[in-house]
């Protein structure tokens, strides 16, 4: 899960970078002028910049929330009916998420264009020196309510065509 999350991160990644820029620059208008503007006050290396705070943060949080779902598939009543692999999964992913959403938040801090931050550690350190341990979590309920149903739905639903496809495969 670590390794497939961060090989997607890395071939998305300059996606992530201008859909930040854009959101944030009421300049920008599209997708091609951030991209540009990026190549030109930047250079090519600035749409990678925070690259390795977010593989930090989303290799934890994908092996986490895998095993935290095959844990709790085990532990909910009744874990493998849908009921039980929703649960499963919609918990695995809030303690993926609240696990993980610091170095989520340093992620974010890097990928700004006025970021000065030299590495994932100077960030986490800037951080907690301006905002207290708090300042890791601004922004984690709308990220938990957005994420926790959305992730659940994509995991219960992995879970159940994995389990179709075994018995498709078993009776043929």
């Amino acid at each position: 899960g670590a390794a497939a999350a961060c090989t997607a991160t890395l071939v998305t990644y300059p996606l992530d970078i201008i859909r930040l820029r854009l959101s944030i620059d009421p300049n920008m208008k599209s997708m091609s002028q951030v991209a540009s503007s990026i190549l030109r006050e930047e250079g090519p290396k600035a749409f990678f910049k925070g690259l390795p705070a977010t593989c930090l943060s989303i290799s934890p949080y994908s092996a986490l929330n895998f095993c935290a779902f095959d844990l709790f598939k085990k532990l909910v009543p009744d874990g493998d009916s849908a009921k039980g692999i929703a649960a499963a999964s919609f918990m695995a992913t809030l303690v993926a998420s609240g696990t993980c959403y610091p170095l989520d938040t340093i992620r974010r801090q890097m990928q700004l264009k006025s970021s000065t931050y030299s590495n994932v550690f100077d960030a986490g350190v800037a951080i907690l020196s301006r905002d207290g341990v708090g300042g890791f979590f601004k922004g984690f309920v709308p990220n938990a309510i957005k994420n926790a149903p959305n992730k659940s739905i994509q995991l219960t639903t992995f879970d159940l065509f994995k389990r179709k496809i075994k018995e498709s495969t078993e009776a043929l």
